[in-house]
């Protein structure tokens, strides 16, 4: 007796396709690699997938690294070839343990004018130091092989002010020498006048 369709079509999947989109669900659920250890985890996808060996945390953690350095090779690649330029936006970000972290953010448009945010860093940070803020993007801008930006969005804090001037001796050919390479931040600027405008 013939097994209905979707019986069938269960049966049938590459564990390697599975295990990708096993990775993919994590990164974008932002779920911890564990939770690939919890048993109702593995009832789920062993139910749906038969035979399919659940992988452990460690492999994940494998896979999701490797994944993002091949993401970061085809970005790479994009960035070296394309002649538009690139925008970046800077945040600083303090965890549960207090310890400071610096989140690099680049804005493009491809060739089919469609606009791309890619996180590029994030890297802790020991103080709010401008030329410690300028040194880190510097950084991330060279392991990036990145050198056409065109502006750089951040907050009103007198750091960006410096860290960002420090970036503006640095860059190859900025637009109009620089002049208007420091945007600041729309919705803190915003933010900060609603304040204003409240404690009056």
């Amino acid at each position: 007796m013939a097994q209905p369709a979707s019986s069938v079509k269960d049966q049938m999947f590459e564990p390697e396709s599975v295990q990708k989109a096993l990775v993919n669900t994590i990164i974008i659920g932002e779920f911890p690699f564990s939770v690939v250890e919890q048993d109702e985890v593995k009832e789920i996808i062993e139910t749906k997938f038969s035979g399919f060996q659940v992988p452990s945390s460690e492999m994940i953690s494998r896979d999701c690294a490797q994944l993002f350095m091949d993401e970061k090779l085809k970005l790479k690649s994009f960035v070296k070839t394309t002649k538009q330029r690139v925008c970046l936006s800077l945040d600083t970000w303090k965890s549960n343990q207090s310890v400071n972290y610096l989140c690099i953010t680049a804005h493009f448009i491809d060739e089919n004018w469609k606009l791309h945010k890619k996180i590029i860093g994030f890297s802790p940070i020991s103080s709010d130091n401008g030329e410690e803020i300028g040194r880190v993007v510097e950084n991330c801008l060279h392991d990036w092989e990145i050198s056409n930006v065109l502006a750089i969005s951040a907050g009103n804090a007198s750091s960006y002010d410096a860290a960002i001037s420090y970036l503006g001796s640095r860059l190859a050919n900025p637009v109009l020498d620089g002049k208007f390479l420091r945007l600041k931040c729309l919705v803190e600027l915003t933010n900060t006048m609603m304040r204003e405008t409240i404690a009056r």
